[in-house]
């Protein structure tokens, strides 16, 4: 789950989330902390949440966490960078259950909680998600979840591509389902089209809109086993588009 990004004036920001198991079995894993730092000398030297990073690699005990959840049941996403130099970051933990939206801003971070934007939407369990932004500055983010209200597995057939705009003040614009719903054919895995401030793209004119890829079919192998199958996915290719 981490993400590396340059931001508009050149800094490089960093989010992963520590996730393991004790017991060393990949079934067991689950993310336990998400972590933020940044570098304005392309890398040298880090800054974790206002502290400089004196030792690497960081580990969870001397990490400054967004968020820190001993026992496990934190999941996050990819984040982006607005034209504020603002870091964006997706992330379902048990105090968010139905998903969190966090930007970053004055040295702290602001949580929009996702419940009040999907009330009928639950991203707890194993939601796959995507984060981007477009030359207009709306912030847009996918994910793959059950879309009518309960928690799902990693890879749950139940599972439709849902896709929500933002603009940077965090105000929603537009929700919709992008799949058609079929409970037998899970739809996720969605990878939104990446912004890319190293190379801005000034060409794009403000309305055109991200791409989008996600898949189409079942997990047959699953985590834990000999995760060896017969592919039985399709993937699709489309444009971002609002309600």
């Amino acid at each position: 789950m981490q993400s590396l990004s340059v931001g508009p004036a050149g800094t490089l920001h960093l989010t992963s989330q520590y996730h393991y198991a004790a017991s060393g079995r990949a079934e067991d894993c689950a993310g336990r902390a998400a972590v933020y730092l940044y570098s304005e000398d392309g890398g040298e030297s880090w800054i974790n949440e206002g502290c400089r990073c004196s030792a690497l690699p960081l580990t969870i005990e001397d990490a400054r966490a967004i968020c820190r959840w001993p026992e496990g049941g934190l999941r996050i996403g990819n984040h982006v960078i607005d034209g504020r130099g603002r870091p964006w970051l997706f992330a379902v933990t048990p105090d968010y259950q139905r998903g969190v939206l966090w930007r970053r801003e004055a040295g702290e971070w602001i949580a929009l909680d996702l419940e009040s934007v999907w009330p009928e939407l639950d991203l707890a369990g194993g939601c796959s998600s995507s984060l981007t932004r477009d030359a207009s500055g709306r912030i847009w983010l996918a994910v793959a979840a059950a879309p009518y209200g309960v928690a799902t597995p990693w890879f749950d057939p139940s599972h439709e591509i849902l896709l929500l705009s933002l603009n940077e003040e965090g105000s929603a614009r537009g929700h919709r389902q992008v799949t058609r719903t079929d409970p037998a054919v899970a739809h996720w895995l969605p990878a939104l089209e990446p912004w890319d401030w190293a190379r801005p793209r000034e060409a794009a004119p403000p309305e055109e809109t991200p791409w989008m890829l996600y898949t189409a079919g079942l997990n047959a192998g699953g985590i834990g086993g000999d995760n060896r199958n017969v592919v039985q996915t399709r993937v699709y290719l489309g444009k971002c588009e609002e309600e």
